[in-house]
């Protein structure tokens, strides 16, 4: 299973695998867009390069229209990203992969800045069409607009429930995490090699001739281990190995980071896969001298961005960004600050064990 995740900071800031400074900020394509904007209402091909981009920020999606307001029985759905061509007092004129022909209520689009995710919405489990950007619906209720909130049932999502919480709310818990992981120099790498109690892990050559290399990246004290990172270039995959410091043997394996408790009996971990996959947490406890799956939950509509934490109240906290803009926040590194992006702010309560697990 491939993945684009990795943490490489204190806050374990997620990146994929790419070259440094190799696409303009987000935020500065957010300002090249509003100028565009003003400077040119009517815009037709050909088009800047820059064109305008926006996303569907009606909850139900939002109908596609002709020219001359005659429904077109099609329907693009929630936080699609959709390029736009022309705009009008009231309709803009837009395309995407699969429609260019189309027009859309000018009040149904909106920037980043402007998706809302409801309760209901972040706690929406993962569906192929939510996240596919080709994607069109034919609902009978597309097109209701106004940030429509279903109700929220809790025994809906007897295992885990997501909410947000504000940004001061989250930096304030942030300072009073329960963490025993430590970053700090306490295993050096020689001659590409990590040596823990005698046992080796070496930089190597994969498939494709393509590395293989071993990073550490700190440690857990109460449990006595260090945790080291192994990149397979080759695979686009990346292993969060937690070696015993007294017998160098691995005691826990994730690729995501390793969220441990305090105590060390329990561990979190929140990731995804490509862009349009689904963030998954994962939730294990210590029983019966090995890791149990307890928790295991697929989510939809949001996106991990790094910085997370267990709280004194056993929630998990972690920043976020709605799905549908994880590439544009992937392609930009001068991005990946808490100043470059409007973050969401989610705690994870882990309510029960999960009645079906997921299949690999």
């Amino acid at each position: 299973m491939k993945k684009l995740l990795c943490f490489l900071t204190v806050i374990m800031c997620s990146c994929t695998v790419r070259k440094p400074h190799e696409n303009t900020s987000v935020a500065e394509n957010y300002a090249k867009e509003s100028r565009l904007y003003s400077i040119y209402p009517q815009l037709s091909p050909p088009y800047p390069q820059d064109t305008l981009n926006m996303y569907v920020i009606a909850h139900n999606g939002t109908k596609a229209y002709t020219k001359d307001l005659k429904e077109r029985g099609r329907c693009f759905p929630f936080m699609q990203e959709l390029r736009v061509i022309t705009v009008s007092d009231s309709l803009v004129s837009v395309i995407n992969n699969t429609d260019n022909n189309s027009y859309v209520k000018r009040k149904t689009l909106g920037y980043e800045l402007n998706i809302v995710l409801t309760k209901t919405e972040l706690n929406k489990p993962y569906s192929h069409i939510d996240n596919t950007t080709d994607s069109l619906l034919t609902t009978s209720d597309c097109g209701k607009t106004g940030g429509i909130d279903e109700p929220f049932n809790p025994d809906d999502y007897p295992d885990m429930e997501v909410d947000t919480i504000t940004k001061l709310e989250f930096l304030k818990l942030e300072k009073s995490a329960v963490s025993d992981f430590k970053i700090n120099n306490a295993v050096k790498k020689v001659n590409g090699t990590i040596t823990i109690a005698g046992v080796e892990f070496k930089d190597n050559k994969g498939e494709g001739d393509l590395p293989n290399t071993y990073d550490y990246l700190g440690e857990y004290k109460a449990m006595q281990a260090y945790v080291i990172l192994l990149t397979c270039e080759a695979c686009e995959q990346y292993y969060y190995m937690v070696i015993s410091k007294k017998t160098g043997q691995e005691l826990y394996t994730s690729v995501d980071f390793p969220y441990f408790s305090k105590d060390g009996k329990t561990v979190i971990s929140v990731g995804q896969l490509f862009s349009d996959q689904p963030t998954i947490v994962n939730y294990s406890r210590w029983s019966d001298n090995s890791w149990q799956l307890y928790a295991d939950k697929e989510f939809s509509t949001w996106s991990p961005v790094g910085n997370g934490f267990w709280g004194k109240d056993n929630y998990f906290y972690t920043a976020a960004i709605p799905s549908a803009t994880r590439e544009h926040y992937n392609n930009s590194s001068e991005l990946r600050n808490r100043n470059g992006f409007n973050f969401r702010y989610l705690k994870i309560k882990i309510k029960g064990k999960t009645r079906k697990f997921r299949d690999e």
